[in-house]
């Protein structure tokens, strides 16, 4: 594919990914070729509110969280980033906010962690719904999240369930799904 051609593919996947998410925080695009990069705006915002952003992208494009800290030559005002990368309709996508040195202390101090996996219920379930409406296509497991799963919707937006699990429910099903075993449809696959 020419360079123009990923060019012009890297628009369109903006596009439609800002058109199908209109929700999540702001960020300034640059693109290379067919690479989409996203630093989200507000510097000045709590590392919270940082986290909470990032957090949105995370489950709008379905991928992890990073920490990357800079270990050469990192200054106060910009000691390392907060990213996500994933893939929408063909185009490769990052998003990412900067962390101060302060920032990076808290973290390391626990204040905060970024794995995916020690993200609280209530910040996944804020990041799925400033991501997601009710009616999201999605593919999910109701079981153990292996195989092709199920496709379907939402039929209400994310909540945690007994202070613990951050869950979704969807149409025609009879009981809720963690959003561990939840991915939306970001591509043109057949939707429900």
């Amino acid at each position: 594919m020419s360079e123009r051609a990923d060019y012009i593919r890297g628009l369109r996947a903006l596009a439609d990914l800002l058109e199908q998410h209109p929700h999540l925080p702001a960020a300034t695009w640059t693109l290379d070729g067919g690479r989409l990069d996203g630093q989200l705006n507000g510097w000045q915002a709590t590392l919270a509110d940082r986290r909470a952003a990032i957090a949105a992208w995370s489950a709008a494009l379905g991928a992890p969280l990073k920490e990357m800290r800079r270990y050469t030559t990192p200054t106060p005002d910009h000691a390392g980033n907060l990213s996500v990368e994933g893939c929408y309709l063909g185009a490769e996508v990052r998003v990412w906010v900067g962390l101060t040195a302060a920032d990076l202390l808290a973290l390391l101090r626990g204040v905060g962690q970024v794995e995916a996996g020690q993200v609280t219920p209530a910040q996944a379930v804020a990041a799925w719904n400033a991501a997601h409406p009710v009616g999201t296509p999605v593919r999910y497991w109701t079981d153990v999240r292996e195989g092709e799963g199920k496709c379907g919707r939402t039929r209400t937006p994310a909540s945690v369930l007994g202070g613990h699990t951050a869950v979704v429910w969807m149409e025609g099903e009879p009981s809720c799904v963690a959003l561990t075993h939840v991915a939306p449809i970001t591509s043109p696959e057949v939707t429900p």
